[in-house]
């Protein structure tokens, strides 16, 4: 299975040259060199670290591929899965006997770092604006900041969780409404 061609960032009228041979298998090979260091220092070391560490390598895996191939693309799930994977070992390692909810806000905020990290890595590495992240990247941040804040900052969230259907209601009405 190919990947479609992107456009080159620089110069949008001629097409990327396609990901070559060697740089797929730079990327693969890296990944299975990782991967089996890792099952080899768990059956060594006897630790949990397989499962915490799974999901975030294979989110670096799918940024390197899309940093290397310059695909955009690729960065996406890569951003997601590292956040998601960055968090979910910070909940479960380091941090661990932090209370609720700044655990959960400290996941948001390490979710919310992989949202905005697609944003910053096809703009370092393909000289590609990709402003679409940004946006969940924010509002999780912000979520996560309220909750390792507490007190009144999840007053704020509260309302917010009350208000934001409303506020869908209000902008399909408007579109309605301005069809007329």
């Amino acid at each position: 299975m190919t990947i479609p061609e992107t456009s080159n960032p620089i110069n949008p009228s001629t097409p990327a040259a396609p990901c070559s041979r060697a740089r797929r298998g730079m990327v693969g090979g890296t990944v299975l060199i990782v991967l089996g260091l890792l099952i080899f220092a768990e059956q060594v070391l006897h630790t949990h670290l397989t499962g915490l560490l799974f999901v975030p390598l294979l989110g670096a895996t799918f940024l390197a591929w899309g940093i290397l191939c310059r695909r955009h693309g690729l960065l996406i799930p890569g951003g997601i899965l590292l956040g998601v994977g960055v968090g979910s070992f910070l909940v479960d390692g380091p941090l661990q006997n932090l209370a609720e909810p700044a655990r959960g806000g400290a996941f948001l905020l390490a979710f919310a770092a992989g949202w905005l990290l697609i944003t910053l890595t096809a703009f370092v590495f393909q000289r590609r604006l990709i402003w679409w992240p940004l946006i969940p990247g924010v509002l999780f941040g912000l979520i996560g900041s309220a909750m390792m804040i507490g007190g009144p900052a999840m007053a704020v969230v509260n309302l917010a969780n009350v208000a934001w259907p409303l506020a869908l209601v209000a902008i399909g009405l408007a579109l309605i409404l301005r069809r007329r």
